[in-house]
């Protein structure tokens, strides 16, 4: 009779788990979700004290800068990501003694808390959040010893992980980015630490090479425009260099074809998309203040312009707005 109960009991949540994953995975983003979270741009900037690394907060109407989060010494936040509803920040931590940690905050400031299950599970750690499609989820990377990272889903709550990728012998996958279309492209890493990028169903399936391994690319982050020049346009670094290039070409060749340098002579970190208009970064070696410079790609028709994004106390911008819309 226990035996029944608890076999059951683990169909039950094996159910639960599969409804869980096929609503995060396949519930599509509103026009409306995708463009309230884009008046704010974040990234990881260095403290005064040169200590720890927190998540800083950039307002594209108020062009001010504020510190969002506040971490232990000598502990790096990093990857923050603003929830598609604009009212939470996913990022990473880094702690001084090697752990790797997935946490999320409000951006008013309040609520941080931890969200991966590696003090449990995985003792090396979690890395490289997202937020699901339904960005009610997030997605993370699981590391455990000498296995390749996995993809785990768990809600805002931190509750209920699910693994949703079965693990590659020999290849780890990290930093999935959705495509309103319905397909994601995912960061591959191999044993020698090499990174290429793959495109594939939501649920993982029919993966497609995009990138070389010799390459060396970052992070992908997709637009989020279902049509117009930036439509499926892939945004990543090569080395530290702004690159997009189409998520839709069929083979390494054809992307690499179509590859382009989009922000010559500039440093590129903390990309991200803005409404699915333009890109956003910054550079830490441009200017004198601690988030060096900011700047925006920005699409005005089929025509992508580099603007560096104003701050409160520097001179008033000479062009209005980034188009959202």
């Amino acid at each position: 009779m226990l035996a029944a109960v608890l076999g059951t009991a683990l169909l039950v949540a094996a159910l639960l788990a599969a409804a869980l994953l096929v609503a995060a995975l396949r519930a599509p983003r509103s026009a409306s979700a995708s463009t309230r979270g884009v008046g704010v741009y974040v990234w990881s900037r260095v403290s005064d004290s040169g200590t720890t690394t927190h998540v800083a907060v950039y307002d594209f109407a108020s062009h001010r800068v504020r510190q969002l989060t506040h971490p232990p010494d000598l502990s790096v936040d990093y990857g923050p990501r603003v929830s598609p509803d604009g009212r939470y920040v996913l990022f990473g931590r880094a702690t001084k003694t090697l752990r790797f940690e997935v946490r999320v905050i409000g951006l008013d400031g309040r609520g941080e808390r931890r969200l991966d299950h590696g003090s449990r599970l995985a003792p090396d750690g979690a890395t490289h959040p997202v937020w699901a499609p339904d960005g009610h989820h997030v997605i993370y990377t699981m590391q455990t010893g000498d296995r390749p990272g996995e993809l785990w889903l768990t809600d805002l709550a931190g509750a209920f992980p699910v693994r949703i990728t079965a693990g590659s012998p020999w290849l780890s996958e990290s930093a999935p980015t959705f495509a309103p279309a319905g397909y994601r492209v995912v960061l591959a890493h191999d044993p020698t630490g090499r990174t290429a990028l793959f495109r594939q169903d939501r649920d993982g399936s029919h993966s497609v090479q995009l990138t070389a391994w010799s390459l060396g690319v970052g992070v992908a982050h997709l637009s989020t425009a279902r049509s117009g020049p930036t439509r499926d346009l892939l945004a990543f670094t090569v080395g530290a260099q702004l690159a997009t290039m189409p998520a839709t070409c069929r083979s390494v060749a054809a992307c690499y074809a179509k590859l382009r340098y989009v922000a010559p002579g500039r440093i590129a970190l903390g990309v991200a998309w803005a409404g699915g208009r333009a890109i956003v970064f910054h550079d830490p070696t441009q200017g004198h203040r601690r988030e060096g410079t900011l700047w925006a790609l920005i699409w005005y028709g089929d025509r992508p312009v580099l603007r560096e994004l104003p701050i409160a106390d520097h001179a008033e911008p000479t062009w209005r707005h980034i188009p959202l819309e």
